[in-house]
């Protein structure tokens, strides 16, 4: 199998794109988001309940259903196929997700493990790659409760925040 030096700058960029989504998601770079999806990307997720959705409608539920009571999450994307024909694209990518939701017990967290598939349906548009269409095909998915300390919550918390991470500038403080 020969890879032109095109469809290796093609992967590069869907990667980052990829990447950006992770980040976006995990870290609530909200700005990141908006360099995933084309404006009239569909989003489905067979089986979950969630049925499908826009993403402007997916970024919504995230943020207000989901996050509130996230303590944490972390996506990792492995293992990406590409088919890429000129300015479209199809990859699939093996995803493991980690996420530690609070309860209404002090110190009891849930904790989801899980692997899944995203199946991403791609367009070039203005010299960039966008998610015009993706299923999210959940593979595997653990839950239970957990019980952490509160200097452990702490440090999570911390861990997880994004000050550190990108902090404000001077003048905004």
């Amino acid at each position: 199998m020969t890879i032109t030096e095109q469809e290796l700058i093609a992967q590069a960029e869907i990667q980052e794109v990829l990447t950006c989504y992770a980040q976006a998601q995990d870290q609530d770079q909200w700005d990141l988001y908006e360099r995933v999806f084309t404006p009239d990307a569909v989003l489905e997720f067979p089986g979950t309940g969630l049925g499908n959705l826009s993403a402007a409608e997916f970024r919504a539920f995230i943020e207000t259903k989901f996050n509130p009571t996230r303590l944490s999450g972390q996506h990792a994307l492995a293992n990406t196929t590409f088919a890429i024909d000129g300015e479209s694209a199809r990859t699939v990518t093996e995803v493991l997700s980690f996420t530690l939701q609070y309860t209404d017990s002090e110190g009891v967290l849930t904790r989801m493990r899980g692997n899944s598939l995203y199946v991403d349906d791609w367009v070039l548009s203005n010299g960039e790659w966008r998610i015009r269409h993706r299923v999210t095909a959940q593979k595997n998915i653990e839950t239970d409760e957990v019980t952490y300390t509160p200097e452990l919550i702490a440090a999570i918390r911390t861990g997880s925040s994004t000050r550190w991470v990108f902090p404000e500038p001077e003048a905004q403080r």
